[in-house]
């Protein structure tokens, strides 16, 4: 493998975007504080549940499913691979990794020219209408349930388009969410993208760790004294809090015995993204020597702000009682280096695009002092999110 020193500009970057259409596995990882950048394609090795065996990979790019599920093909599940040609950004230089007698000046001229394009539009979409009804009973279980205390319950729509959608139109959009992490993973013809706020799993160099706790949501407001007012009313939610007093202890309890020098804060701030804001706390730790990132990774997923608590109990009620496979959505999607430095983010904010078929994923934490109504104007502001992103894509289709 080689590595080529380039000078980052825009031509590169819309040349490296349009690669996605060359290849069956293509990815795209920008963290939300704009240091990472990476391009990936064409697999060497591929896996369809958590890598192993990739000792002589330089880099491991994909993510995992938030639950195994089978018969079912319609979403993405579980993907990694190793990429046979991957591009990082540094400052102002692009790091540009491919294989020994390579002609990269070649394949990056090579992409496709600009063919004239015809209007797309949305020609159907199927929301899930009963979802109130089933988060009322979900709230009715909890209440005389005294082994489930909570269930992050899951909602889809599933909207049709009159026109498969092109992966050049997402670019622009995604764009604009600088302050988020954007991720885009294909497998063929799918692709899971997503602008999620939240970090699962960092480890740098020196095996320092970073995650979050993560939970709560209330919409930015139109004026700085309505953000203001909606972000005071968050802090001050008995419900919300508690939500994310357990997140933050189950991920304490889960890093107990890989880590040292755990530092959590006592008390949780406000996380403000363009649409959103959340209750989150930072938390710090030393992974212990031997100990392997993706080892910790699957004992942090999926945290209480994705699944539940207790873990296999909210786990079982989801299988059993959302209506459709997550995939992708509210799983881990990220990058392990040779080097063991690797950043993770949570599939949250997204969709998948399947030619003409888009899905938009949604979820809520409910617990027994939930209000149905309020939990789905919740996921409501969640799904306009990337209901957004899918309009933009469309005036660009």
């Amino acid at each position: 493998m080689q590595s080529i020193q380039l000078k980052k500009n825009e031509q590169i970057i819309q040349q490296l975007e349009a690669k996605f259409d060359q290849y069956e596995e293509g990815f795209y990882f920008a963290s939300s504080d704009n240091r990472t950048v990476l391009y990936a394609f064409e697999a060497t090795q591929s896996w369809h549940n958590w890598p192993t065996d990739f000792d002589s990979a330089e880099l491991i790019v994909g993510g995992q499913a938030f639950q195994n599920f089978t018969g079912n093909d319609t979403v993405m599940s579980s993907f990694w691979f190793a990429p046979r040609i991957w591009a990082e950004f540094k400052a102002e230089t692009i790091s540009l990794h491919v294989p020994e007698e390579f002609d990269w000046q070649e394949w990056l001229s090579n992409v496709s020219t600009t063919v004239e394009k015809s209007a797309n539009s949305i020609v159907a979409v199927d929301d899930e209408s009963d979802w109130i009804k089933r988060v009322e009973v979900l709230i009715q279980k909890l209440n005389h349930d005294q082994n489930l205390d909570k269930v992050v319950f899951g909602r889809q729509r599933q909207i049709v388009l009159s026109k498969p959608l092109e992966s050049s139109s997402l670019w622009q959009p995604l764009s604009a969410y600088t302050s988020n992490y954007r991720i885009v993973l294909k497998n063929k013809q799918r692709y899971f993208v997503s602008v999620t706020p939240e970090r699962l799993l960092k480890v740098d160099l020196t095996g320092k760790l970073y995650t979050a706790s993560l939970a709560g949501t209330a919409p930015r407001g139109e004026d700085e004294a309505e953000d203001a007012k909606l972000g005071s009313e968050l802090m001050h939610s008995r419900k919300n809090r508690l939500e994310q007093d357990y997140v933050t202890r189950t991920i304490r309890k889960a890093l107990g015995p890989y880590v040292k020098d755990l530092t959590v804060p006592f008390v949780p701030k406000l996380l403000k993204n363009r649409r959103v804001q959340h209750l989150y706390s930072p938390i710090t730790a030393q992974l212990l020597e031997g100990q392997n990132p993706l080892k910790v990774l699957q004992k942090l997923h999926p945290t209480p702000a994705l699944g539940g608590i207790p873990r296999q109990e909210a786990l079982d009620y989801i299988s059993e009682n959302e209506c459709y496979p997550r995939g992708l959505f509210a799983g881990p999607i990220g990058y392990l280096k040779s080097d063991q430095a690797g950043e993770f983010a949570v599939g949250i904010r997204s969709m998948m695009v399947a030619d003409n078929r888009v899905r938009l994923f949604a979820g809520a934490g409910i617990l027994a002092a939930s209000q149905a109504e309020a939990e789905y104007a919740e996921t409501q502001v969640k799904l306009e999110e990337m209901g957004k992103i899918l309009e933009e894509a469309l005036q660009n289709d």
